[in-house]
C-alpha cells in the first residue's frame, strides 16, 4: 500500500557447535542482507528484502507514479536436516502465494533470446451475429531459453532435468527481481540437447506453470 514499505524477513536456525561469540554481516545484491547471530548456541540467518520499489526523480512522480511490487523471492541457505525456517511477512494485510522449499540445482548460465508468455485457457465463444461472449477460466506461464551448460555438467543437467519431468519444479531463468516473468512454477514441458562445441552443451528447455 502506498506510503507503506514492507520487507521479508527468513530466519532460517540451525544447533551450531564451536561458534565463536560474534557478530558478522554481509551485504549482497539486489538488496538482501545476511546476519550471522551467535547466541544460545544457534546460528541465526536472517534474510530481509524490500519488496516494494518505485523509481521517482521529483514530486510530481513521488505522487503519481506506482508502486512496483516484487512477485518472486529467493533465498539460499545450507541444506541440513535439523534446521528451522521461520518465515515473517509483516504488513497490514500480507499475503504469500506460495511458499516454496527444496533443493536448488544450477544447470549452466542462461543465454540471451528468453521467451516469457502465457497459455490461454479462457474460452471465446462468437455466434452468428458475430457477437462474442468470454467465459474467463484462466491462464498459464510459459517460458523457453537456452541454457549453456560445461562438458562437466552435461550429465548432471540431463539427469536433472530428467528427473523433474512430471514433477512441479520452479525454473528460474533468471534471479533478477525486474525479469520476474521468466520465472515459472509448473513443469518441464519438454527438453533438448545440443552439442555442437566440444567444451559445451546447449539445452533449450521449455516449462509451463501449473494452478497453485
Amino acid at each position: 500500500q502506498k506510503g507503506k514499505k514492507s520487507h521479508l524477513k527468513t530466519p532460517p536456525r540451525h544447533p551450531s557447535a564451536g561458534q565463536p561469540d560474534s557478530d558478522t554481516t554481509r551485504d549482497y545484491a539486489q538488496g538482501i542482507t545476511l546476519r550471522t547471530l551467535v547466541a544460545g548456541g544457534e546460528v541465526q540467518m536472517i534474510y530481509q528484502v524490500k519488496l516494494e520499489r518505485r523509481n521517482v526523480s521529483d514530486w510530481k512522480s513521488f505522487f503519481v507514479e506506482p508502486y512496483e511490487i516484487r512477485a518472486d523471492v529467493f533465498f539460499g541457505f545450507q541444506s541440513r536436516s535439523d534446521m528451522t525456517i521461520e518465515i515473517s511477512v509483516p504488513g497490514r494485510n500480507p499475503q504469500v502465494g506460495a511458499l516454496i522449499v527444496g533443493n536448488f540445482v544450477e544447470l549452466g548460465q542462461v543465454q540471451l533470446g528468453i521467451r516469457a508468455g502465457v497459455d490461454d485457457y479462457n474460452r471465446y465463444d462468437t455466434n452468428q451475429f458475430a457477437e462474442t461472449s468470454i467465459t474467463q477460466i484462466g491462464f498459464l506461464k510459459t517460458s523457453s531459453y537456452s541454457i549453456a551448460v560445461p562438458r562437466w555438467a552435461i550429465n548432471r543437467a540431463h539427469s536433472t532435468l530428467t528427473s523433474v519431468m512430471g514433477r512441479q519444479t520452479v525454473f528460474i531463468a533468471s534471479d533478477d527481481y525486474q525479469l520476474a516473468p521468466t520465472t515459472v512454477f509448473g513443469r518441464c514441458r519438454n527438453f533438448e540437447m545440443t552439442l555442437d562445441l566440444p567444451t559445451e552443451a546447449i539445452f533449450t528447455v521449455e516449462t509451463q506453470g501449473v494452478t497453485l
